[in-house]
C-alpha cells in the first residue's frame, strides 16, 4: 500500500527519490482517487524526519499537497498539513530563500511576522525583488542588501524600497535615499554592492525630482560619492559624469550657484578621468552644441 511504501521511502531513500516520490504521491492521489491510501500517505510522509529535514523534499511535498488540495477530497485538511509541514521547514531551513519566499505567499500574516529577513542567504535578484514586494514596506528592504548573493543586484531591492517611500511623500522618499545611503556606507567590503546601491538611489532621485523643484545641493554630493567609487575604466562612469554636466546645467538655469560647481568644471574633470574618452566627447559635444558647456 502506498502508506507502506511511504515508510520504506523515508526510511532509507536518498534525498532526490523524496522530492519524486512527493510527485508519485500526488499523481496517486489523482488517479485512484476512491481508495484513500495516497492521500494518507502523503500527509504522513510530509511529517516524517527525512521530509523535513531536507529542504528540496520539504517543498517538494509541499508542493505536492497544493496541487492534491485544489481538487482532492474537502474531507482531507491539506491545508493543516501543508501548514505544519511549511513550519517546519522554516524552523529548520530559516536562511535558505526558497523556503522564505513559500512562507511569506502562504503563511497567514501574523506568523510571517515573525520571520527574520535579514537572516536569509544568497538571495539571487529575482528572489530578493520578490522578497521586497512581499514585504512590503514592513521590512524596507534594505536588510536583504546583506543577503544577496555575491553577484545578484542590490537595483531590485532598492527600487521597490524607495518606491514604497515614494508613494507616501517626498519627504518620505528623501528619507528613504537617505537611509539607503547610509547602508551604502556600510558596504566597504562589498565595493559592487556599494557601487550600485549609490548608483540607483541617485539614479532614483534623479528620475523623482518635479520639474518645478529647484535642483538640491545633495544631489552634487552624491554624484561626487558615487563616481569616486567607480573606476575610470567603467564604461558607465562617463554616462555618470554626463548625467552631472546635465545636472549643474539645470542648476545654473535656475540661478542655483553657491555650492554648486559649473559645468565647464564637471566637464574639465569628466576629461581627466573617464578613460573611454570617444564615448564622453560625442556626448559631451552634444551638450556644447546645446549650450550646456
Amino acid at each position: 500500500s502506498w502508506p507502506e511504501i511511504a515508510e520504506d521511502v523515508a526510511a532509507s531513500a536518498p534525498a532526490v527519490v523524496l522530492q519524486l516520490f512527493a510527485e508519485a504521491l500526488a499523481d496517486a492521489c489523482f488517479s485512484e482517487p476512491g481508495k484513500g491510501e495516497a492521500p494518507r500517505a502523503l500527509i504522513g510522509f510530509a511529517e516524517e524526519e527525512c521530509v523535513t529535514s531536507n529542504v528540496d523534499a520539504s517543498l517538494s511535498v509541499l508542493e505536492a499537497m497544493e496541487q492534491v488540495a485544489s481538487s482532492y477530497d474537502a474531507s482531507v485538511d491539506w491545508a493543516a498539513a501543508s501548514l505544519a509541514l511549511l513550519h517546519q521547514a522554516v524552523k529548520r531551513h530559516p536562511k535558505n530563500p526558497r523556503v522564505i519566499l513559500v512562507a511569506m505567499g502562504q503563511l497567514p500574516a501574523k506568523d510571517q511576522k515573525a520571520l527574520n529577513l535579514s537572516a536569509v542567504e544568497g538571495l539571487t535578484t529575482a528572489e530578493a525583488a520578490r522578497v521586497s514586494l512581499l514585504a512590503g514596506a514592513r521590512e524596507g528592504g534594505l536588510a536583504l542588501l546583506h543577503s544577496l548573493a555575491p553577484d545578484a543586484s542590490p537595483g531590485p531591492v532598492i527600487e521597490v524600497f524607495l518606491s514604497n517611500a515614494l508613494a507616501q511623500g517626498m519627504d518620505e522618499f528623501h528619507a528613504a535615499c537617505a537611509a539607503a545611503r547610509e547602508v551604502a556606507s556600510t558596504l566597504w567590503d562589498l565595493p559592487r554592492l556599494r557601487r550600485e546601491v549609490l548608483a540607483t538611489v541617485l539614479h532614483a532621485e534623479l528620475c523623482s525630482q518635479p520639474p518645478t523643484d529647484a535642483p538640491n545641493r545633495r544631489t552634487c554630493d552624491a554624484f561626487e560619492e558615487l563616481l569616486s567609487s567607480l573606476d575610470d575604466a567603467d564604461d558607465s562612469k562617463a554616462d555618470w559624469w554626463l548625467r552631472y554636466v546635465d545636472f549643474v546645467q539645470r542648476a545654473a538655469a535656475w540661478g542655483c550657484k553657491t555650492g554648486f560647481p559649473t559645468a565647464s568644471d564637471v566637464h574639465l574633470r569628466a576629461m581627466r578621468s573617464v578613460a573611454n574618452q570617444t564615448k564622453y566627447v560625442e556626448e559631451a559635444h552634444r551638450l556644447l552644441q546645446s549650450g550646456a558647456l
